[in-house]
C-alpha cells in the first residue's frame, strides 16, 4: 500500500505504481495542479534558453556592460568621486575614462572605470581632466601609460568572451554583497 502525497492516506494504486495520489477528487485536483505548475516550469525554462539563443552580438554587450557596471557600482559603494572628490551618494555612474564607444578594448577595464557622480558623467561629460588626474595618482604613472596605450588598440569582443565576462562580474558582484 502507498500514502497519498496530499491526504497521507493509504491507497492502492489502480493503473501503475508511479501513482503518488490517491482517487479522492481533492488529491487528483491538487496532482493536476502540480503537474501544470511542472509543466509551466518546463515551458518557462525553454523560453528562456530559446531566448539566449536568439541574443545578438549586441545583445549580449549590453548585458555585459550592464552587469560591469553594476560591479564597479559595488565595488565603489561608499567612495569619492573619481573626477571631484565628492562623497558618491545612493546614485552615482560607472564613469570610463576612455570612453567605451571609441576605445572597446578597454571599456572592461577595471582601472578605466570608476564611480562617478552622476553630475560629472553626465552634466559635464565625464569631468575628464579632472578625472585624468586623479585617475593618475590613484593607479600611477606606469599603469595610466599603459592604460592609454591600450585604449588605442582594436578589439573586437566575441559572445563567447561576452558570456564569460558576464558570468564573471556577476560573481564579483555577489563577493560584494
Amino acid at each position: 500500500m502507498k500514502k497519498c502525497r496530499n491526504c497521507k492516506q493509504p491507497f492502492e494504486p489502480r493503473f501503475n505504481t508511479l501513482e503518488k495520489y490517491c482517487w479522492n477528487s481533492d488529491c487528483k485536483t491538487i496532482e493536476a495542479m502540480q503537474k501544470l505548475n511542472d509543466h509551466k516550469k518546463k515551458e518557462k525554462q525553454r523560453i528562456t534558453k530559446k531566448k539566449k539563443e536568439l541574443l545578438t552580438h549586441a545583445d549580449w554587450l549590453k548585458i555585459a556592460q550592464q552587469t560591469f557596471n553594476a560591479f564597479i557600482r559595488e565595488r565603489d559603494k561608499g567612495k569619492n568621486c573619481i573626477s571631484c572628490n565628492k562623497p558618491l551618494n545612493k546614485k552615482f555612474d560607472a564613469g570610463h575614462y576612455w570612453n567605451k564607444h571609441n576605445h572597446g578594448s578597454i571599456r572592461f577595464d577595471e582601472l578605466n572605470v570608476n564611480g562617478q557622480c552622476v553630475y560629472c558623467n553626465q552634466h559635464l561629460h565625464g569631468n575628464l581632466i579632472e578625472y585624468g588626474v586623479n585617475l593618475e595618482k590613484l593607479i600611477g604613472a606606469d599603469e595610466f601609460a599603459i592604460l592609454r596605450h591600450n585604449a588605442y588598440e582594436t578589439k573586437k569582443w566575441s559572445i563567447d568572451e561576452l558570456k564569460r565576462i558576464t558570468q564573471y562580474y556577476k560573481k564579483m558582484k555577489k563577493s560584494f554583497d
